[in-house]
């Protein structure tokens, strides 16, 4: 960390990765931020970010699809090169001011990156395989609000994203043979990708209690409407809203102890996450229901 002046630091730093594992792969990860504060409550800040992040090795199979050439489970595409790690330029830019008990912020930011990974579920098994795409780009703005007070608080988060893709260079036997060719000229949106999430919640002490609410929003994930290009269209939005109580007893024989009731899904909104189709989506997943979770706990 580096002040440069009293209102201009600078942090830098590098890192070096390296797996060996299924692959054989190794980076240096520089990073520069540079923070200037405008006045007492407002300050702007810029950086670059280098990022290598290696595949879950849990998750990297390592069979050989040689094993079902010429049975009735044989892939489309006779091809599956190993999974590659994730190499990141990440570029970042935001704004915040506080005023009074308020704190807003603003904050865009672009990622260029290389063999971006991805997840998918191939069949009906529940169970993720890790993938790549050659070339992968994600762009995004976030605002915030944040409130505070002795006895209570809340905030409200809005973003917008995209996020895309473009050729398959892992595990292609996992997929049909037009969909690779498809992928392999045009750029498509990854099935995790949602245009826009609002987010917010607040919280009430009185005395040893906390009453606390929060709320989620989102406009819809990915799917591939019939003959349409893969993850072309989005799934209806939702919105799910989540309640909880704390209480803390603080001089009990074993110590302090908090107890905590949680409602998740308060209204016990249905809502689809998936509905099978698009990429690396192998069957329909539904959000979780009305649920119910109470909890004791304390510190030894």
């Amino acid at each position: 960390e580096w002040h440069v002046l009293p209102p201009l630091t600078i942090n830098y730093g590098v890192r070096f990765d390296k797996v060996s594992a299924f692959v054989d792969e190794q980076q240096w990860s520089p990073r520069v931020n540079v923070l200037y504060k405008l006045s007492e409550g407002t300050a702007v800040h810029a950086g670059y970010s280098r990022y290598f992040t290696p595949p879950p090795q849990e998750l990297a199979a390592q069979s050989s699809i040689d094993l079902y050439a010429n049975t009735t489970n044989a892939p489309q595409i006779a091809a599956s090169d190993n999974v590659k790690a994730e190499r990141t330029h990440y570029y970042d830019a935001g704004i915040s001011h506080k005023m009074g008990n308020w704190t807003l912020s603003a904050d865009a930011y672009y990622k260029k990156i290389s063999n971006m990974l991805d997840e998918g579920q191939f069949g009906q098994a529940l169970i993720l395989t890790p993938f790549n795409y050659a070339q992968g780009r994600a762009k995004g703005l976030e605002l915030s609000a944040l409130y505070t007070e002795k006895e209570w608080g809340g905030y409200l988060n809005v973003s917008t994203q995209k996020a895309q893709g473009k050729q398959i260079v892992s595990g292609q036997a996992l997929f049909g043979a037009e969909e690779v060719a498809y992928i392999a000229d045009h750029y498509i949106y990854v099935d995790h990708d949602q245009k826009v999430s609002v987010s917010g919640g607040a919280h009430y002490h009185f005395g040893d209690s906390q009453l606390s609410a929060d709320f989620l929003y989102g406009s819809g994930l990915r799917m591939t409407p019939d003959g349409a290009a893969p993850n072309s269209g989005s799934l209806p939005h939702y919105t799910t809203v989540n309640t909880s109580l704390t209480h803390t007893w603080k001089d009990t024989p074993v110590g302090r102890i908090e107890g905590r009731l949680a409602v998740i899904n308060l209204f016990d909104k249905s809502y689809l996450l998936r509905d099978g189709s698009g990429v690396g989506v192998g069957a329909p997943q539904y959000g979780a229901r009305r649920t119910l979770y109470a909890g004791l706990s304390t510190s030894f």
